[in-house]
């Protein structure tokens, strides 16, 4: 999940570097299109302006075979990078840079959300001399269970959501919960009746 997650943002980070390629990122102000398989213009289509600024009527032509090239190029670069076998996905039925990541965390089963979110109980991992250190491990979990959170218009229990989910203090001393259990069961105990005076209202 780590790893996906760093190749997202890298290929977000170098399409951004082409001022042709950020409107098709999350986000961007042409981050949703028709899939090629259904419409091959994508419904993507420039109207010349009129003098006052607004759109006529007319198609540019120009403007908009260099949109949809644009977007060509870039879904290319996208399926070039993406695991194998997907640039027929990417090129010919996908609707936005998102769609493209929910179906590669669907197909290799990286989804933390919804029924995914109970994988974080089969995490284990190795604290011995060989593997990671404590904050790494603390590190792992957190990735895990931050990715989980909800984005804005996601729904919870039927209901989109206003602005992304945030981690909350409760969220994250559940995580840190966790990962003291996964260093030693007896460590929270431990903590309780030797490191209790360090629990204050001011840092509780």
């Amino acid at each position: 999940r780590d790893t996906f997650l760093t190749w997202t943002l890298n290929h977000q980070s170098f399409s951004r570097q082409d001022p042709e390629w950020r409107k098709f990122l999350p986000g961007g102000t042409k981050a949703t299109w028709s899939a090629f398989d259904e419409d091959e213009t994508r419904s993507l289509t420039v109207m010349k302006k009129e003098a006052d600024g607004t759109d006529s009527t007319v198609i540019d032509d120009d403007l908009t075979d260099k949109l949809r090239s644009s977007l060509q190029e870039f879904l290319v670069c996208l399926g070039t990078y993406c695991p194998e076998h997907f640039m027929h996905t990417v090129v010919q039925e996908s609707t936005s840079y998102n769609s493209v990541m929910e179906r590669i965390m669907e197909t290799f089963k990286l989804n933390t959300k919804g029924l995914g979110y109970l994988a974080g109980g089969d995490i284990k991992i190795d604290f011995t001399e060989e593997g990671q250190t404590y904050q790494q491990g603390f590190q792992a979990l957190k990735e895990f269970y931050c990715s989980s959170l909800l984005k804005k218009g996601e729904k919870y229990k039927g209901t989109p959501l206003q602005k992304n989910e945030a981690l909350t203090p409760l969220g994250k001393n559940m995580i840190v919960e966790k990962w003291l259990h996964m260093i030693d069961p007896r460590l929270r105990s431990h903590i309780m009746q030797t490191r209790g005076h360090l629990f204050t209202d001011e840092r509780p």
